[in-house]
């Protein structure tokens, strides 16, 4: 009988330090702000004066939104990447599934290529009942541009309303080709949010954003997220 309890407490302990080791090799990412967060004011007034020019004090409220000026003749406010070449220009990165996405309504969809699309505008919201807690969209990273940082806009950031009232993703855990890489600990921001992954090789091939906690949205569990994009490694061809 002693034996049989010591066995039992021997496979605890084995199982408890086993998950202990494996929890310390997923290392946690902590967010910085990048260049642009999406405000309400700043939507209103660039749109207002597209056309008319903008005066003094609505040129520094856009300059604090995108960290120094934008012309908005060459793009749109909700767009996620400046004008000229980027990352993008030469890498290889594609949206290539997800567990579930929310059914489309009316002239809104929410599925997985709107996490994708460079646009704040729209957004990849989960499909399931609850937080979405395990749901996953997942990317195809070329082999000869793989991936060191990751940007985020959290939620459904079109709008303040739209932001508060759907769920905000509090962490992802971020995968590659299966193997469990690192959690990504967003803020909860209409922001860009940039990741350093600290990894000189980079990502590639299959990377998926799996959703771990959520901030909880005032009306709906539906979790949001506006955008995934990438910078990395490569050679302009």
């Amino acid at each position: 009988m002693i034996v049989k309890v010591k066995y039992v407490i021997m496979l605890i302990f084995a199982f408890f330090y086993a998950n202990t080791i494996y929890a310390q090799e997923i290392k946690q990412l902590e967010s910085t702000i990048g260049n642009r967060t999406y405000t309400d004011q700043g939507a209103k007034i660039w749109y207002k004066g597209y056309e008319r020019g903008f005066t003094k004090a609505e040129e520094k409220v856009l300059n604090n939104d995108f960290g120094g000026w934008v012309d908005p003749g060459y793009q749109d406010y909700f767009d996620v990447l400046d004008c000229g070449c980027s990352w993008y220009c030469y890498g290889e990165a594609s949206v290539s599934g997800s567990s579930s996405h929310l059914k489309s309504q009316g002239q809104f969809s929410y599925n997985q290529n709107k996490v994708s699309d460079f646009s704040v505008r729209t957004a990849w919201i989960e499909g399931v009942e609850g937080d979405g807690i395990g749901e996953w969209v997942e990317f195809t990273v070329g082999r000869a541009t793989p991936i060191t940082e990751v940007y985020i806009v959290n939620g459904y950031a079109k709008s303040q309303k739209a932001f508060q009232n759907n769920s905000r993703v509090k962490q992802l855990k971020i995968y590659e080709n299966g193997k469990p890489y690192a959690i990504l600990n967003l803020k909860d921001c209409r922001s860009i949010q940039v990741f350093k992954l600290g990894t000189s090789k980079g990502l590639c091939g299959k990377i998926r954003f799996e959703i771990m906690d959520v901030y909880k949205g005032d009306l709906y569990e539906d979790t949001a997220i506006s955008e995934i994009f990438f910078s990395g490694l490569g050679e302009h061809g």
